[in-house]
């Protein structure tokens, strides 16, 4: 099976708790690198949730309602260098959650 590195899940209806089950063993364990989850309606964002994408280095969620984030939904995504959270309803939450060992580059938070 070929990797997959990028994958978009953008303008759709994806809604509620983002559960990435079912993208998890797409071409072995942390292949994709680049996930898009704008513009939908995701409202949390669960613990673990990135777990099984380990290899993680863009994920985009701006533009969704999430409105709370467990403190491990970034647990395992050292690779991460570019989050894009804009457009959001959480208005605090430590980006120590996400930066913890991370190698964060660029974020948009607002």
């Amino acid at each position: 099976m070929t990797q997959v590195t990028v994958m978009g899940l953008y303008n759709n209806e994806l809604s509620g708790t983002f559960d990435p089950t079912p993208f998890r063993d797409l071409g072995g364990p942390g292949s994709v690198f680049f996930l898009r989850l704008d513009n939908n309606r995701l409202s949390s964002i669960g613990p673990g949730a990135f777990a099984g994408i380990s290899g993680l280095g863009i994920l985009i969620l701006s533009g969704n309602v999430i409105s709370s984030i467990d403190d491990d939904a970034f647990v395992g995504l050292n690779e991460l260098g570019i989050l894009d959270f804009s457009n959001n309803i959480v208005l605090l939450w430590g980006l120590e959650v996400v930066c913890n060992g991370k190698k964060l580059m660029w974020a948009s938070i607002g």
